[in-house]
């Protein structure tokens, strides 16, 4: 199959008699898959279309479908272009290009109303605790007063590590449109696995020979693991959907 760019339209509930007419129009055939066949059947939504898609001997391919259950329908944002087909390295190459100058950025408070994520805790009833995730004996001490708080029966704890990313979010992030290279430097600095090898070094507690071998011990056990991962087999195409649904859909 050649590869399709189309568009894709989507509907507060009327889909399918939307694309039942866009069929009389153009003729083509029409396929229709609602969310009751794909693992929600029962439920108020089961008879909305979750996929739809007309193709027509003109060469016209259009699909959509009704917004999921929980998701607002806005109008003037129901539109979008569809880019699929079967030939993976074509279409990678596409996608490669068509995000060649993007990054992946969402600034933190508009994720969130609070500064912080320990914030959160006081609308749950239990405590928020904000600490530094880069040091491993202070992420140990609290963590260990989590779990003691816990245990003797006065409930759960959020923890907050403030941590950071030194590398970019994905292969497809160009993370110097919104951090410096020096901000990325100073925070190497603070990798949590060399402040601690550090802090054991000045304790007397650890040495190059005992490091050395540390290292070796790792380095093996990644490469293991990796040797591992490239001689699993690829997984089955019914796994995909494991666990999503408790039952394997049927889609004719």
């Amino acid at each position: 199959m050649a590869s399709l760019l189309n568009p894709y339209l989507s509907f507060d509930g009327d889909a399918r008699q939307a694309l039942e007419f866009y069929k009389e129009v153009f003729g083509g055939e029409l396929r229709l898959n609602t969310f009751g066949e794909v693992g929600h059947p029962g439920a108020e939504s089961s008879d909305k279309i979750m996929h739809g898609m007309l193709t027509t001997t003109e060469g016209f391919t259009l699909m959509g479908s009704d917004m999921p259950p929980g998701m607002e329908h806005k109008p003037g944002n129901n539109f979008a272009v569809s880019l699929s087909g079967e030939d993976e390295s074509t279409l990678r190459g596409y996608w490669d290009k068509l995000s060649g100058s993007g990054s992946v950025s969402v600034p933190l408070e508009k994720q969130m109303p609070v500064p912080n994520v320990a914030d959160r805790g006081d609308a749950y009833g239990m405590p928020g605790v904000m600490y530094d995730g880069n040091d491993a004996l202070e992420s140990y001490n609290v963590a260990r007063e989590a779990v003691l708080r816990a245990r003797r029966g006065e409930g759960p704890t959020l923890l907050e590590a403030k941590t950071y990313r030194p590398t970019p979010h994905s292969s497809d992030d160009d993370d110097r449109s919104y951090r410096s290279r020096e901000e990325v430097e100073q925070w190497k600095k603070r990798d949590p696995i060399l402040r601690l090898e550090r802090t054991l070094r000045e304790r007397g507690i650890l040495d190059d020979a005992e490091a050395e071998r540390m290292a070796h011990r790792v380095m093996s056990r990644v490469d293991d693991a990796t040797d591992y991962a490239q001689r699993a087999p690829y997984p089955r195409g019914e796994d995909a959907l494991h666990p999503v649904y408790g039952a394997f859909p049927h889609v004719d």
